[in-house]
């Protein structure tokens, strides 16, 4: 495929989060799905080699924008908008051949049922000129299925799914993302979702409320808690690179109030939380300790 449409209104919103090494690496790959056809390898160094990136930090970005805007598969990466594309393609262009096949065919019947020849040499002469194949964005269609998977629409989760050995303290934070990206039509697969929590179980379950917190204050994504904190067990290209004598920089959690912070929540929201106050949003913590002072200070009044 050799020309697509660029919907710049949803990339802006969808992408302004993003560095300009990750803009320029989420072009080159995007460009490289629409050409071929076919999904991203599951190969890091042929990915890098793709998008030209040799830098550690080129690497990070060209990483960071696969596992938000693409869905990892047994077939390579797949991205939701180009199978999307491609598909509505390939459509228009069987459309137009078959339209084209079957305009040929019926001013072929009259001639072969004259049995004249001159006409039917004359016929096929002309034809050249009738039977043209509408010139279609897609232009050439190809002979080969463009993608290995079945097209259509993917199996999405209706709710968040966490396997039984999950560790304390990251049920709620991924539960709260989760049905943020469902507010934002962007539910993910099975298979997306199981990539995520492996990817989010690298980092300290209050990094990711952090992370969480923050993706969804700013109105982004995806989650970049690879950059709040250094990742455990990264593998090479994912994240910050641990270096030997550096600094890990290590985010400190908000210290629990010494007042019954939970009773007052009852109070004001009608029922406890299921979070530590860590894990709360910034904007709750703020009311209940203006409520907090309220109270204090209308019993001072007293």
């Amino acid at each position: 495929m050799n020309y697509y449409t660029r919907h710049l209104g949803d990339y802006a919103k969808d992408t302004k989060h993003l560095s300009l090494l990750e803009h320029g690496a989420y072009t080159v790959l995007m460009d490289w799905c629409y050409n071929s056809e076919r999904p991203l390898p599951n190969d890091e160094a042929l990915l890098y080699r793709i998008c030209g990136a040799f830098a550690k930090t080129e690497q990070q970005a060209v990483m960071s924008v696969l596992e938000e805007f693409f869905e990892s598969t047994e077939m390579g990466w797949l991205q939701g908008r180009v199978e999307k594309e491609l598909q509505k393609a390939h459509e228009k262009s069987g459309k137009a051949k078959a339209s084209a096949l079957s305009r040929w065919t019926a001013d072929a019947l009259p001639t072969l049922n004259d049995g004249n020849a001159d006409a039917m040499r004359t016929h096929s002469e002309g034809s050249k000129t009738r039977a043209r194949f509408p010139i279609t964005n897609n232009q050439e269609p190809r002979t080969s299925p463009p993608n290995p998977r079945q097209r259509g629409k993917s199996v999405k989760l209706t709710e968040a799914a966490f396997p039984a050995d999950l560790p304390e303290g990251y049920e709620p934070p991924l539960k709260c993302w989760f049905a943020y990206k469902q507010e934002r039509k962007e539910s993910y697969t099975p298979s997306g979702w199981e990539a995520l929590l492996t990817q989010q179980l690298r980092f300290p379950a209050s990094s990711v409320a952090q992370s969480v917190e923050a993706s969804m204050s700013n109105n982004w994504a995806g989650l970049f808690t690879d950059k709040l904190i250094n990742p455990v067990d990264s593998k090479p290209g994912f994240g910050w690179q641990k270096k030997e004598g550096a600094a890990v920089a290590v985010i400190p959690e908000a210290p629990e109030p010494e007042w019954d912070w939970q009773a007052l929540h009852v109070e004001k929201y009608g029922k406890t939380s299921d979070v530590r106050w860590c894990h709360l949003p910034k904007s709750q913590r703020f009311e209940l300790r203006q409520a907090h002072e309220k109270k204090k200070g209308g019993a001072g009044d007293e």
